[in-house]
């Protein structure tokens, strides 16, 4: 399955806050916005329903601007969330609902209000997983990933510029893996 790295800060802990909102909301999907800078084009991705990871990348510097009291955190991949299917707002209107709203069993979390004028794409997603190197069950880094830097001239500008495609080099545990199912 294609891997990408998403480079985000853990302020507020909302990766854990998203998990408990989608858990509390009893549905198998849950949707939420990636915003950006208008430069930014999600050209890397493959075509929308076609699944894929998504590995949530610390950034050290975010960190350090935004919440320094995750300083532990930063150049770390906690987690990965599993993407199955994506929609690109190119055109930036900041008025257009989440695409997968009108979808069953969605559970769409709202961006935050001062990101919602740049929502870039919208993620429809299934599964939040926990990741640990394997054997020794330390946090990922960058060095377990091959990145791929064709759109960018370093892995630098690729992370800050877009959502790279990655390639995993090193053996994960999954310590915990969230999903919601529905069963008869």
């Amino acid at each position: 399955m294609n891997s990408f790295i998403y480079t985000t800060a853990p302020c507020g802990d909302w990766i854990q806050a998203m998990r408990d909102e989608w858990i509390n909301s009893c549905m198998p999907y849950f949707s939420f916005a990636y915003s950006r800078s208008k430069s930014y084009r999600p050209h890397t991705f493959p075509e929308s329903g076609q699944p894929f990871w998504m590995y949530i990348y610390y950034s050290e510097s975010r960190i350090n601007n935004e919440c320094k009291e995750y300083a532990g955190l930063g150049k770390k991949v906690p987690f990965r969330i599993r993407v199955s299917e994506w929609n690109d707002n190119s055109n930036f209107n900041t008025d257009l609902p989440c695409p997968f709203v009108e979808q069953p069993n969605v559970h769409v979390i709202e961006p935050l209000e001062d990101s919602s004028s740049h929502i870039v794409s919208w993620f429809k997603c299934d599964r939040i997983e926990e990741v640990r190197k394997f054997p020794d069950k330390d946090l990922l880094s960058l060095a377990d990933f091959k990145i791929d830097i064709s759109v960018s001239r370093n892995v630098g500008l690729a992370l800050n510029a877009s959502i790279p495609p990655a390639k995993r080099l090193s053996p994960i545990y999954v310590l915990q893996s969230t999903a919601c199912h529905i069963q008869d």
